[in-house]
This record gives structure tokens, sequence and C-alpha cells, in this order.
């Protein structure tokens, strides 16, 4: 399962460029920590304000996400501190590139993957709709995003349950059905697209055919379907 940890691990690829930056120092000098600091301005600015926009929302950042792009950081600064330090200029211009497009893909994955909050009408719970899901908020999430949030009741987007086919309000995530009135597509991604009629996912989205050959809305394909296109039913 991919939990969420603390925003403040946004942070952690800057600390681990700052020691990269201390080591070099230590080890050639020639200003490298102070050229490293200057050159490395713009990725060290995208993490703090990937940092205060989950902080903003009470939100944390991917587990998954922190661990792979740290590792991969850490790994490629390791071979440099090791292999490369004798090329100070080439350890120095490695070194920042690799610290900047690693903060671009961070926030471009952490931004796409930010949810969007809504209110089952039926029940009063909060829900985080998430890739075609929806995930049950927690006493204490919600009341952290009540912390935040508490200006902008109204704002908030709702949903009936009942009118939701399958919709279990007692269990802690729901996959969506697609196509219901009560979500509107422009509020979360969508990765497979569901028949509505067969319930059979889409292959090639709206405009091709499920897995049994239904274009969108129909069920003629199924196998328990009696409909006979020449005779009918």
């Amino acid at each position: 399962m991919n939990t969420k940890i603390s925003a403040y691990y946004c942070l952690l690829p800057s600390f681990l460029f700052m020691l990269y930056l201390t080591y070099m120092q230590y080890v050639i000098n020639h200003g490298f920590w102070l050229k490293g600091v200057l050159l490395s301005t713009m990725a060290t600015l995208i993490y703090v304000a990937c940092f205060a926009q989950l902080k903003r929302k009470n939100d944390g950042v991917s587990k998954r996400l922190v661990m792979i792009s740290n590792s991969l950081l850490a790994c490629f600064l390791l071979f440099l501190g090791v292999y490369v330090s004798t090329d100070v200029e080439t350890a120095l211009i490695s070194s920042v590139a690799a610290h900047t497009i690693m903060a671009f893909v961070f926030v471009v994955i952490v931004v796409g993957k930010q949810s969007v909050i809504m209110r089952d009408s039926d029940t009063g719970a909060l829900y985080r709709i998430s890739r075609m899901k929806a995930h049950r908020l927690s006493e204490n999430e919600v009341n952290k995003y009540w912390a935040v949030e508490s200006n902008n009741l109204n704002s908030l987007k709702e949903f009936s349950s009942n009118s939701v086919t399958g919709f279990d309000s007692n269990s802690p995530t729901i996959v969506l059905p697609y196509g219901s009135n009560d979500f509107n597509s422009s509020d979360f991604n969508h990765e497979i697209h569901i028949n509505p009629s067969s319930g059979s996912p889409m292959v090639g989205g709206i405009s091709g055919h499920d897995i049994s050959g239904n274009s969108w809305g129909t069920n003629f394909n199924e196998p328990t379907n009696t409909y006979d296109p020449n005779r009918g039913y």
C-alpha cells in the first residue's frame, strides 16, 4: 500500500544535496559548497514550494515517491563523490543537474497526485477522490481538513451516495463507477473507463469498445444477453 508520510520529507533531497556539498567542500575545497548552493537555488525553491503546498492542505507525500527519489539521488551523489571528485567541474554540474531534474520530476508527481475532497450529502462523511476511488477520511484527517478549510464549507463539492450504485458508505475505500451523474469527471483522473451498461472496462476510452466488444452504453455482446440483432430479444 502506498501510504503518505509527513510533508517535511519533501525537503529530504535538499538535505542530501547539502551533505554532498559539505563532503565535496572538505575533499576538494575550491568553494564547492557555495557554488553548489547558488546553482541549486531553483531546485531548493521547488522543494520548499511543494512542502508549503502540502502543509497548507495538511496533506502528506507518498512514501514510495520519497523512497525512490531519494534513493536515486543518494546513489548518484555517492557515485560522484567517489569516482568523479577529482573533476571539480563535472562533479559540480552533474550534481546540480541531477538535483534540479529530480526536483521537477518530484513536484510534477506530487501535483499530479493531488486529490479532490468531496462530502457525502447523505451521511456527511468526507471522501478523498483519487484515481476513480473514494477513500473515506478518518476522524483525524477530517479534523485536519476543517482546521484549514473551515471557511470554504460552501465551496466543498458534494455527492449523494444513495444514488451511486454499489456505494457502501461503511467501506473505507470504494471503487467509483465511471459515468455516475454524481461525480464531475473533471474533478479527478480516470485511468480506466467502465461501460455503464455492461460493467466491463473500455479499451480505447469512451469512443472504443469494452472487453466484450460492446460500444459505450450497450451490452449486446454480453454472454448472458439474449438480444439477437436480427430477431430482437
